[in-house]
Formats: structure tokens, C-alpha cells, sequence
């Protein structure tokens, strides 16, 4: 299993607003869980969209029903690139959750398919295949902004 908390705020810093804090919460609930719907979007783009270029492989499947065996090629993709799609299970399994622990709210990104983190980390026998951290640093500058852009919000509506 390999996840990554995206923490937001400490909502407790914000007791000096006491007019901002009921709006707040519920504002960052709807950032959160933009946020990553884009990030898992961003994320299974990038591993849909990539040109693999390492070797290829021959794999030979029966499916259901069938008597005839059919081979599929496949081509695996190459240190430091993201991971090919092969079965579609890892791009499957893909998903966020927003959270909340005490005063902090955040959103897991990830994955609960074990080999996600040997592909990210790479292990003694395999290169990296970054995936998850790739496609997060894709939306990351979006993630500030459209923070700054919510809570700016939140303190205009109550000024104005």
C-alpha cells in the first residue's frame, strides 16, 4: 500500500478569525476533494498517456468460454519511467479520500495494490517506475493556488 496526506490546515490556527472559522472547514472539504479528483485524474493520465519503451513480453491468455489461446504484447516500461498498463489493476485501484484527524484536514492519494510502492520506490532487483509522486507534482501548483483562491473566498464573502 502506498498513500500520500496532503494536510491542508490546522484549523486551530485559525481561532483568531472567529467569524472565518464555520465557513472554513466546510470551504476546504470541497478543496479537498477537488483536489483529488484532479491529482487521481492527473495520475492515471500520466500513466495512460505514456510511450513505454522497455522490453516486451508475449503473454498468452484463454479467455472465458473460449478453446482458442490469444497472445497480447505488451511492453514494459523503463527505468524512471511511469509504469505501463499491463492488467489495469494498479491503474484501477487508484483513489482519494479526504480526512480529517483533530483540527487537520487532508487527503490520502494512492493506492492499495502492494506492488504500487515497489514500482514508485523501486526495490534491490528493479529501478524506479515513479507514478504517484510524478503525477501529484503535476497538479502540486494547482493545490496552492486554488488553496490561496478558497480561503481568500471565505475572508472576502465575510468582509463584504
Amino acid at each position: 500500500m502506498i498513500k500520500v496526506k496532503m494536510t491542508v490546515v490546522d484549523k486551530g490556527a485559525l481561532s483568531a478569525f472567529a467569524g472565518v472559522r464555520a465557513d472554513l472547514p466546510g470551504e476546504l472539504r470541497a478543496f479537498l476533494q477537488d483536489y483529488g479528483m484532479m491529482a487521481v485524474t492527473a495520475i492515471k493520465r500520466l500513466m495512460r498517456d505514456s510511450k513505454p519503451t522497455g522490453n516486451k513480453y508475449v503473454r498468452k491468455y484463454t479467455r472465458e468460454g473460449k478453446k482458442r489461446r490469444s497472445a497480447i504484447v505488451h511492453v514494459a516500461s523503463a527505468p524512471g519511467e511511469p509504469p505501463a498498463i499491463d492488467t489495469g489493476h494498479l491503474w484501477g485501484s487508484i483513489e482519494f479520500e479526504p480526512g480529517e484527524e483533530g483540527t487537520t484536514q487532508f487527503v490520502d492519494i494512492g493506492t492499495n495494490v502492494e506492488y504500487g510502492l515497489y514500482l514508485e520506490e523501486g526495490t534491490g532487483r528493479m529501478a524506479r517506475r515513479p507514478w504517484l509522486l510524478t503525477g501529484i507534482e503535476m497538479v502540486d501548483a494547482d493545490f496552492r493556488d486554488g488553496l490561496i483562491e478558497r480561503v481568500e473566498g471565505v475572508f472576502k464573502r465575510r468582509v463584504a
